[in-house]
């Protein structure tokens, strides 16, 4: 039997991009970064990140825990010292998503679901005019399955 990871991902991509699309349409979402062509709002579904894999020479059954990262990245290109309105937009974006995540539960065997708030940075030469700033937040899926 094949590992659960790409269909669990693939599973927590569809659920991202429906939460998304319905909060906050408009932003990019992908399957893995969207390298070149990212835009100013960005989600992405990141590679999986194995904790533990469990399965001895003759058994049936293998064990798998790993974690999918959910990246929410936005620029923001406007008054630099004004956190709070990035900030806003990221949690409007990221809140939807955590919120979706959570509901799926046992359908994934989700283990839990883990906020992590990245970075706000400010940056005074922005591409365009005037400035701006850079926010990320990560959501940490771990998922624990048989197969």
């Amino acid at each position: 039997m094949a590992s659960t990871v790409q269909p669990a991902k693939l599973a927590i991509f569809n659920v991202v991009k429906a939460a998304v699309q319905a909060a906050t349409p408009g932003v990019q979402v992908t399957y893995g970064q969207a390298g070149q062509y990212t835009e100013a709002e960005t989600v992405w579904v990141d590679d999986a990140v194995f904790i533990t894999e469990d399965a001895s020479i003759g058994q049936v059954s293998h064990r798998e825990q790993y974690t999918v990262p959910v990246v929410v990245s936005i620029a923001w290109q406007g008054d630099p010292g004004d956190a709070s309105k990035v900030d806003a937009r990221l949690h409007a974006i990221f809140g939807p998503i955590e919120d979706a995540l959570r509901e799926l539960g046992g359908n994934l065997n989700v283990a839990n679901v883990t906020a992590t708030y990245v970075s706000d940075k400010s940056f005074d030469s922005f591409i365009g005019e005037g400035g701006g700033r850079v926010a990320e937040a990560v959501l940490t899926v771990t998922v624990r399955s048989r197969y």
